[in-house]
């Protein structure tokens, strides 16, 4: 199991409290249960692995970063569960990389390196 994978399909790697300098977060396997998915009594490493998957908490989840994001938590979670992790992590860190500086952007927001902002790379599809 990645650790920077969470349990919903999320890569923390992507996330801009994961990714700041000061107070980062550890990643949402390695908090206190604070989150809707994380305090579900049903114990599996991704939500997939569940037999009422998709469920209204990742539903409502991924309505959320699919409007405000453009990223789809049931994409990643099929995508983990098609082809394993290495290649999700190997995906999403092609589909993430800034096309001027190389380092990661956040779904969050567009990367910023210094002052000057740069446009995500083109979304790669499955």
């Amino acid at each position: 199991m990645i650790s920077t994978i969470a349990q919903c399909g999320m890569n923390c790697d992507l996330c801009s409290a994961y990714q700041r300098d000061k107070k980062r977060c550890p990643g949402c396997r390695n908090r206190q249960p604070k989150c809707a998915i994380r305090k579900c009594n049903i114990k599996v490493e991704y939500c997939y692995e569940c037999d009422k998957f998709p469920c209204i908490k990742i539903k409502n989840l991924d309505l959320r970063y699919k409007t405000r994001y453009a990223m789809s938590m049931i994409e990643n979670l099929s995508y983990i569960k098609e082809h394993g992790e290495s290649d999700f992590m190997r995906w999403q860190n092609e589909k993430y990389k800034c096309i001027k500086c190389g380092k990661l952007h956040t779904v969050h927001h567009e990367c910023r390196n210094g002052n000057q902002t740069h446009q995500p790379q083109q979304d790669t599809s499955l």
